[in-house]
């Protein structure tokens, strides 16, 4: 019948974080990041809760899973809080400030299995919007990467700031910024 389309297995979407969503994050950021560098399964909880405005999720639609059946699967997410501060350091990213205006992105996550497939990108950009229209009084939205990451990060819209002051681990990283007007 004409005008119906096949959806694609890979389509993904992107919705706020819910509390049932927390096991898989964990597992996630897990594998995802260095043991020295991931968000303890307390933090991931802490912004799950005190900032769920600012954890935004990536789903798999129709996913096949164990079973065989199909059902839609967690593939990502990212997830910051807001500080008062103007740049990022360690006492910044470390609580949330509802009242503040600069949004610290502290995970961007994708399963390693759907890496390099544009999701992260999508996600960011996503994010950025929904932070935008959800919380205006965000003035500009900074993180910290490693050198590897800066290009995904330009294609979403960041600049390079320079080498950040933050240690976190054993490598170097970096801030990047967008101001929000400019999303």
């Amino acid at each position: 019948m004409a005008g119906y389309q096949v959806i694609p297995e890979d389509l993904i979407f992107f919705r706020p974080v819910e509390p049932t969503d927390l096991s898989r994050i964990k597992k996630l950021e897990a594998a995802g990041y260095p043991t020295d560098e991931a968000a303890s399964p307390a933090a991931l909880e802490f912004r799950a809760s005190q900032a769920s405005d600012l954890f935004m999720v990536a789903v798999a639609s129709g996913s096949v899973n164990n079973a065989q059946h199909l059902a839609d699967t967690l593939v990502g997410y990212t997830c910051g809080t807001l500080t008062t501060a103007d740049a990022l350091t360690h006492e910044s990213m470390s609580r949330h400030d509802p009242e503040g205006q600069t949004l610290c992105i502290h995970s961007v996550c994708v399963a390693a299995e759907h890496q390099r497939k544009g999701i992260a990108r999508r996600m960011l950009k996503a994010y950025l919007q929904y932070v935008q229209q959800t919380n205006p009084q965000i003035q500009s939205v900074q993180l910290i990467c490693k050198e590897v990451l800066i290009p995904l990060y330009v294609s979403a819209g960041f600049t390079l700031e320079g080498p950040s002051p933050v240690v976190h681990g054993q490598d170097q990283w970096f801030d990047m910024r967008v101001d929000i007007q400019s999303c």
